[in-house]
């Protein structure tokens, strides 16, 4: 079966070769490349143990491995077992393994390092493959498991034997018989996987060697064949095999090994950094060493040894074949490299006299190698040592900037802290980072010297990727969300993935989603807020939080009310779908921040709910300006999907910019003024004794247990393997929800909001319906219920509006003008009398045949001074607002292309906006 790619591994395959492999409970290693070294773990539980690895691979891992043979049970306590660990150096040995169970034969196509085979080079693969097990077959061996490892070809025969030294020379001279006799300039048949605790592909998962490309393409390892039954090979038949190889061991003397060399080379690694277990007594009667993790790959974790021969001579193997090339001297060149200066094996110490890089360390500090006229002289940089422990690659989507993780010591005291990579440059951060006694010397350019030492004495320095944002990214070939503790994806949750969140964000974290009956309980405490309050005020919070997920909106959120009416609690309740940790005092964002602070929380929180808290305009006048000000900032940039411009450090160039990726919830007891402002907010009140607080209570002891976090966890992971597809149809079902939501009466953006709320409940009804939380009918009533509340909400918005639409509320204004005496109107034949009362205040207009002749200038400037004592502002100005009044239908006459008339005042000929007398005073304030 062709498994494509992009639909990630096939966890039927996966399961086939654990199965094949394996008997049930039976204990396996699983390892692959992690940040630093080995991510490793121990499994009884096979079905969890597939699901690991298909989720491993599909994040997009050069490989996954597990062990072959029979571990000891033991090894389950060695860490908690059936999930992985990172940055593991103790992994399993050759003395874990309790019984040998298969013989393993690795057909490798011969190729450069690092690079997937092309299909002629695997196609030679399988064909030596066929020739060495018809080539046993004809020996009487059984027919073996065959296995494509993604480039070349296994075959695996089964055994019974103890896991002892006589053994192991046994499985050393089968191979050794079979590459001898088969290996062609093609295909090699490696002689190094005779040891007891070798690892393999985990049949199923994906090798991607080198960039996947049409001539070199990545691969999905897989079973092939299993004869049934599966035969196994005696002890007889192995040991006639290994008999046709002659002893080629060398005779000689031995010579006695000093242990003061046995001293020189543990100092020699010591100061190479190099993890070396005790020496050991080598089969040659010499010593070796074996190596944590080999310097040419940290992949190779115990597969490296240093050897010193019963002669005296020094020697360097990784029983791996991608370190076949790899020597004592490329080896001792590579911890001297490290070290910084040659390493004298005479006299058991480095080199003094000829450095063998410009900079180096010592126990006091850095030192510059400094050449001069009379040699090479040490000049002390600082009088602390300094290292790039890892060079960690920060991820926001948009760009990607670079953090330092720096081990320091000073005065005996070791440190451990992370620097910006521009702050690392400037060398500025010792006193401040490592304490008041770090030092970097004076001179011209020691500082740049002391960088440049920290650089290179550091070596080769890990690099690690971590995102710093939640939300959705596709990772290998498919889709995970990001949130505090991880990612989660098709197969739950992934905390190897690094996310690392703002402080404030602490709380943004979810659980591994749960299943069955616990998954459904999740679900239907969730739905338990809609009855909380009032459903006009529960529903549009609601359902916005399901639709945070799907992606970028263009809308916000705005509960208003005064205090004391729980609209804090309930939007609480919505952001603890998030994280358990929120609540009403510990929320992400609050409108007393700033608005840069909030507009970065917009950015951070992608594909999430970010919530404002607080909206309450207060002290002065400026004070209550900057509020509104802000707030026009972060809606506006809401409903735009807009971020701020930003420049380089050259001052010239654009930066990428930074737009709200999430959905805005604000709270707050006014509502941020605006007409176009209004038009980007779904509005929704709270009043006194809307709230019904035991039940509120009890949703929110169950957001504290976590259910809400829960079912949102449960959500996610449903929409995982479905989220490419739902992205690129979101539009067209938004679009469909939008024509059923028009209504002549609205602004032309409620009915876009109204259909992004529904998307959001529909999809959240249609997982709660598959996972069994609800039935057809109810999830088909609590449907309509919504349409039903969010229509009715959407005609209360469009009325609102209409009040405060600039046109309108410059009318109201004026008539109120005119009532306290602000302002007053006069005849247009006489200046003597008014229209309506006595003469106060500003002239504003005059009164003629049922109309009122508003002055533009004075009428615009009498009530923007009104507006401003009642702390509000018409946001548009005189030209804009006469245009206003036109199309609002409030001009009565005006003049060809223009909407003011030309009337006679007084003898005098004035432009004036020409209303109807009703439409400032209508009737019914008139009774």
């Amino acid at each position: 079966m062709q498994v494509n790619h992009r639909e990630g591994a096939d966890l039927a395959r996966i399961k086939q070769g654990i199965a094949t492999l394996f008997e049930a409970g039976q204990v396996v290693e699983v390892r692959t490349p992690g940040k630093y070294g080995w991510r490793s773990g121990y499994f009884d539980d096979h079905e969890r143990m597939a699901v690991v690895i298909k989720g491993e691979s599909d994040l997009g891992r050069e490989a996954v491995y597990f062990t072959l043979n029979k571990c000891n049970e033991a090894l389950l306590s060695r860490r908690t077992k059936n999930r992985l660990h990172d940055q593991i150096k103790e992994t399993t040995s050759d003395a874990d393994i309790v019984r040998r169970r298969w013989l393993f034969i690795d057909f490798d196509p011969r190729r450069p390092k690092g690079v997937s085979s092309t299909k002629e080079e695997k196609a030679a693969a399988k064909q030596l493959m066929r020739t060495v097990a018809e080539a046993l077959g004809k020996e009487g061996w059984p027919s073996p498991v065959i296995a494509l490892s993604g480039n070349g070809y296994h075959v695996l025969y089964r055994v019974d034997e103890p896991n002892d030294r006589a053994t192991t020379e046994l499985f050393k001279g089968c191979l050794r018989a079979i590459a001898e006799k088969f290996n062609s300039d093609a295909v090699e048949i490696d002689q190094k996987v005779f040891n007891a605790s070798r690892i393999t592909k985990a049949y199923g998962s994906l090798a991607a060697k080198g960039a996947d490309t049409d001539e070199r393409p990545h691969r999905y390892s897989k079973i092939l064949a299993v004869p049934k039954p599966v035969g196994v090979v005696t002890r007889e038949q192995l040991e006639a095999l290994a008999e046709t190889v002659a002893d080629a061991k060398k005779s000689g003397k031995k010579v006695s090994v000093a242990a003061n060399m046995m001293e020189k080379v543990e100092e020699f690694l010591r100061l190479g950094g190099i993890d070396a277990g005790p020496p050991v007594q080598s089969d040659e009667g010499g010593t070796k060493w074996v190596l944590a993790i080999c310097p040419f790959n940290p992949e190779h974790v115990n597969d490296a040894a240093v050897f010193l021969r019963p002669d005296g001579k020094l020697g360097f193997k990784c029983f791996h074949n991608s370190c076949g090339d790899q020597h004592w001297d490329e080896f001792r060149a590579a911890v001297e490299k490290k070290i910084g200066h040659k390493f004298n094996f005479t006299k058991g110490e480095v080199a003094g006299a000829q450095p063998s890089t410009l900079y180096g360390e010592t126990s006091d500090g850095l030192v510059w190698n400094k050449v001069t006229k009379d040699g090479t002289v040490p000049v002390p940089l600082t009088n602390f040592r300094a290292r790039i422990a890892a060079d960690i690659e920060q991820d926001d989507g948009v760009e990607r900037s670079h953090t330092f993780e720096i081990e320091a010591a000073c005065g005996g005291r070791k440190t451990r802290f992370q620097i910006e990579a521009a702050r690392f440059q400037a060398m500025n951060w010792p006193v401040e980072k490592i304490g008041a006694h770090a030092t970097v010397f004076a001179g011209i350019g020691t500082r740049d010297h002391a960088r440049a030492a920290i650089q290179l004495v550091s070596g080769d320095i890990p690099r690690r990727r971590v995102f710093v944002h939640t939300g959705w990214r596709r990772i290998g070939k498919s889709y995970f969300y990001l949130h505090g503790a991880g990612a989660i994806g098709t197969e739950g949750l992934y905390d190897s993935v690094n996310v690392n969140l703002p402080a404030n964000l602490n709380f943004f974290r979810l659980p591994e989603p749960p299943t069955g009956e616990r998954l459904r309980n999740a679900v239907r405490a969730s739905f338990r807020i809609l009855d909380v309050a009032q459903r006009m005020a529960t529903v549009p919070m609601y359902c916005g939080t399901f639709r945070s997920v799907l992606g970028a909106a263009d809308f916000s959120l705005h509960a208003t009310g005064p205090t004391g009416t729980f609209k804090s609690s309930i939007s609480a309740l919505m952001m603890q779908h998030f994280g358990r940790g929120f609540d009403a005092r510990h929320l992400p964002g609050s409108w007393s921040s700033t608005a840069n602070a909030n507009s970065a929380l917009q950015f951070i929180l992608k594909d999430s709910l970010f919530i404002i808290d607080d909206f309450v305009p207060r002290g002065s006048h400026a004070d209550v300006e900057r509020l509104h000000r802000d707030a026009d900032r972060i809606f506006r940039g809401q409903g735009n999907n807009a971020g701020r411009a930003r420049l380089n450090r050259d001052g010239m160039s654009l930066r990428e910019s930074h737009p709200p990726r999430g959905l805005t919830l604000s709270t707050g007891e006014d509502v941020p003024r605006g007409e176009s402002l209004a038009s980007r907010i779904w509005l929704t009140e709270f009043s006194s004794g809307s709230v019904d607080t035991e039940k509120l209570t009890a949703c929110q002891a169950d957001a504290a247990a976590g259910l809400y976090a829960q079912a949102m966890a449960g959500f996610i992971q449903w929409i995982a393997p479905q989220y490419a597809s739902i992205k690129k149809s979101l539009p067209q079902q938004i679009e469909r929800f939008r024509a059923v939501a028009t209504r002549k009466a609205q602004h032309s953006r409620t009915p876009e909001i109204v259909a992004n709320l529904m998307a959001g409940m529909r999809y959240f009804l249609r997982f709660a319906q598959e996972v069994g939380a609800v039935t057809k009918v109810d999830a088909n009533k609590i449907y309509k219920g919504a349409w039903k509340v969010l229509l009715e909400s959407a005609a209360a918005q469009a009325r609102g509006r209409s009040a405060d639409e600039p046109a309108r509320r410059f009318l109201d204004l004026v008539a109120a003008a005119h009532l306290r005496g602000d302002a007053y109107f006069g005849s247009c034949s006489s200046d003597q009398d008014t229209a309506s009362g006595e003469k106060r205040g500003r002239l504003i207009g005059w009164t003629a045949d049922g109309m009122i002749l508003l002055d533009p200038d004075s009428a615009f400037t009498t009530v923007h001074q009104l507006a401003e004592q009642q702390g509000e502002s018409l946001a548009v100005g005189k030209k804009t607002l006469g245009k206003r009044l036109q199309d609002r239908g409030f001009i009565a006459m005006h003049d060809h292309e223009r909407n003011t008339k030309q009337w006679t005042v007084q003898g005098t000929r004035r432009r004036v906006w020409c209303v109807k007398t009703g439409t400032i005073f209508p009737p019914a304030a008139e009774s």
